[in-house]
């Protein structure tokens, strides 16, 4: 099953991690950097066990390539220093993938390049515009209406100012998950989903799996 060949990739993954205290570190740095590494990839082993068991089907059969490749790539980003957060958020990713028959290495790294890197404000603006969306079936009317609304739920909910939501969704513009709707006379701009957000949100519940590192 999918579950024990990622876990198992993930033990081999941790047993092979070791930093010589040569070079340009001294042997006590080495082996600080060292129990670093180590505590962040136990870290995300513990968070990708806890999102795949959320699941209740996993692949019976998966590649053990694609499923290496995928498992290098989310301990990367726990080695580079992802939050936990946006760690979870992948760990979900796989474990979505799984659920949907579909482990494929450059899916996953798609979305890894784009989770990795994601601040907490953004995910907070991703998970209430994917909330709305969803809700409207991904069939947004092009106007300065949706945005409103999400921008509201911001300020309920994370308790958002208009600058820190707008500023927010502008860096989301880099990712592709969120379009710019431009020359509104009451408003100026907004932001709307794009298909590449209700894509992952097939995958993930971005605002329950958000929340879980709250």
């Amino acid at each position: 099953m999918a579950l024990e060949i990622i876990t198992a990739l993930v033990s081999d993954y941790l047993s092979s991690k070791a930093i010589a205290g040569a070079g340009t570190f001294s042997v006590a740095g080495g082996m600080v950097l060292q129990r670093l590494l180590r505590k962040r990839a136990e870290t995300a082993r513990e968070i990708l066990i806890e999102e795949l068991r959320q699941g209740d089907r996993f692949l019976e059969e998966v590649s053990e390539d694609e499923a290496a490749a995928i498992i290098f790539r989310y301990m990367r980003a726990a080695e580079e220093g992802a939050a936990r957060r946006n760690l979870r958020l992948l760990a979900a990713v796989i474990a979505g993938q799984a659920a949907e028959e579909s482990l494929y290495a450059d899916e996953f790294l798609m979305w890894a390049d784009i989770i990795a890197s994601l601040r907490s404000d953004e995910i907070a603006v991703l998970a209430v515009v994917h909330k709305h969306a969803e809700a409207l079936n991904y069939t947004v009317e092009r106007s300065g209406t949706f945005w409103g609304e999400c921008m509201e739920t911001l300020r309920k909910e994370h308790d958002f100012e208009l600058y820190r939501s707008d500023g927010a969704a502008a860096s989301l513009l880099r990712t592709g998950l969120i379009q710019l709707l431009g020359g509104l006379a009451d408003m100026g701009h907004a932001y709307l989903p794009s298909k590449r957000l209700s894509q992952l949100g097939k995958l993930i519940d971005i605002e329950g799996v958000s929340a879980r590192d709250r």
